[in-house]
């Protein structure tokens, strides 16, 4: 909610990307509110239908009860900037945050490759690659899948489609006829 930042990351290596500026930085920025510096607060006499009630107050709140609403938003906004920056890298995106937001953002999300599992815990808070580590573990099980689906199509396909020799792969690969 403060601090909204994109990491690229590599097995060995992770640095920030620069975000657009469609991409809101935190949700103070988004919602453009400032804090009011004071409580808009009225009474008023009650009728005599009121009983022993002598005042009926109301006021404009601080918007605190409508938080999951901003938030929902806000993520919206983030997922639209995120998929569009990122629309043609064929990465998984690993989102990182705590459990309550994490959850309220894949409920917004589009982003096709958005991994489910993401890093919980304040991002903030993780340093000396901690983020960095635990989104490698996070990511793990999207790439495996693919190897599984790949071997057990080589499984499927058996040994007219398939090959393990080197030199075979190789000269399919040069005439384009490798699908892994």
């Amino acid at each position: 909610q403060k601090h909204i930042r994109l990491l690229r990351c590599t097995n060995t290596t992770s640095e920030e990307v620069e975000l657009p500026a469609t991409i809101p930085r935190s949700l103070d920025d988004f919602l453009q509110l400032d804090q009011p510096d004071h409580t808009l607060d009225n009474g008023s006499a009650g009728g005599p239908s009121t009983g022993s009630m002598g005042r009926v107050t109301f006021g404009t709140g601080t918007g605190k009860e409508r938080k999951d609403e901003y938030l929902l938003h806000f993520y919206k906004a983030i997922d639209r900037g995120i998929t569009q920056l990122l629309k043609d890298d064929p990465a998984p995106l690993v989102i990182a945050g705590v459990e309550y937001e994490l959850t309220l953002y894949k409920t917004e999300s589009k982003f096709p490759r958005l991994v489910d599992e993401g890093v919980r815990g304040a991002p903030d808070g993780l340093k000396g690659g901690e983020l960095h580590k635990r989104a490698l573990e996070v990511v793990q099980p999207y790439w495996d899948k693919d190897i599984e689906e790949a071997l057990a199509m080589f499984d499927q396909l058996g040994p007219e489609r398939t090959s393990l020799s080197l030199k075979e792969i190789v000269k399919a690969a040069h005439d384009g006829r490798v699908l892994h």
